[in-house]
């Protein structure tokens, strides 16, 4: 039990006199009146709120920090799931076709990004810069990039090669937010809803119209 003691000052008080009356409620030996007048009138006191103030500045930067890194954090989730339901899109776009670098059928395939997504993130989700690619020639020889050209000329022609080699510096940078995002999969999920019940095999001339479309529908790229 907090027994009442006359309010005068001790610790960092000590010397400062206190109005002596009988307290429970003490800061420093003070009472909760003389407390603030030993702070601002004495230069101990005056050191003690610069003192709270720098801890109190300090607190609110790291709430500050705590929360942007929680903010991006949740962005990377969703830009992570984003990519997945993009990457599903291709591969359901290019369902029963060979890998775009070796024109051969493999037991895994991948979505794989002709400008990949640390030099062109940018293009990460742009349906035309991304088709179904052995994880041999994606993972194993960085995307293979070499016969992705030869790829690209042989199943679609040389005008729509030469499209994708032109992608690069047409794009401004994105920038998307949470909000944004949640929206993106909205439009993505239905997209993915309608293909997975057609069921269907598409040609090269309807790919790349699939293609077209899915990207305005989607709205990142015109």
């Amino acid at each position: 039990m907090i027994k009442d003691k006359p309010c005068k000052g001790i610790n960092k008080a000590k010397g400062f006199q206190g109005c002596g009356k009988l307290t429970k409620h003490r800061k420093y030996g003070l009472c909760l009146s003389c407390y603030p007048t030993w702070l601002y009138s004495t230069d101990l006191g005056k050191l003690e709120i610069e003192k709270a103030r720098i801890k109190g500045k300090k607190q609110v930067e790291n709430k500050k920090k705590k929360e942007q890194s929680e903010l991006k954090e949740k962005v990377r989730d969703f830009k992570k799931e984003f990519q997945d339901k993009i990457n599903l899109l291709v591969r359901l776009i290019d369902s029963n076709q060979p890998c775009i670098c070796t024109g051969k059928q493999h037991k895994v395939f991948h979505a794989g990004h002709f400008y990949s997504r640390g030099d062109c993130p940018e293009l990460s989700y742009n349906l035309m810069n991304i088709y179904k690619q052995s994880l041999h020639s994606n993972n194993f020889k960085h995307a293979d990039i070499h016969k992705y050209r030869e790829g690209l000329e042989r199943v679609y022609g040389k005008e729509h090669l030469e499209y994708v080699t032109d992608l690069k510096g047409k794009q401004e940078p994105l920038r998307l937010r949470e909000n944004d995002y949640k929206e993106l999969l909205k439009k993505v999920n239905s997209i993915l809803r309608e293909i997975k019940k057609t069921d269907l095999d598409f040609n090269a001339e309807e790919r790349l119209k699939l293609r077209n479309e899915y990207n305005k529908r989607i709205g990142i790229y015109k």
